[in-house]
């Protein structure tokens, strides 16, 4: 059984997103990053690409533009200029 961890989208409106999550896959500066369970602490600055979100085999996608992430104690936050969900990946 995976280690869930809590994700949480924030953008300068509003909160976007805040649900549990089994793995996150996002779009850095550095590159593509997968995130499970008791990740390692981290900062990192978002470059605009698509965030995959999968909870129980269900996937959401999500655009996001820009902006940094934070993994600490089981907590994915992600800080951005503008993020929205998308229907499919692209």
């Amino acid at each position: 059984m995976a280690t869930s961890f809590m994700v949480k989208v924030v953008t300068p409106d509003k909160v976007v997103l805040e649900q549990e999550a089994d793995f996150l896959l996002l779009r850095t500066t550095g590159g593509d990053i997968g995130i499970l369970g008791n990740h390692f602490p981290l900062v990192a600055e978002l470059a605009d690409g698509q965030m995959k979100i999968r909870k129980d085999k269900r996937e959401k996608f999500f655009r996001v533009e820009g902006g940094f992430v934070e993994i600490s104690n089981n907590q994915v936050t992600i800080l951005s200029k503008r993020a929205y969900p998308q229907e499919s990946q692209i």
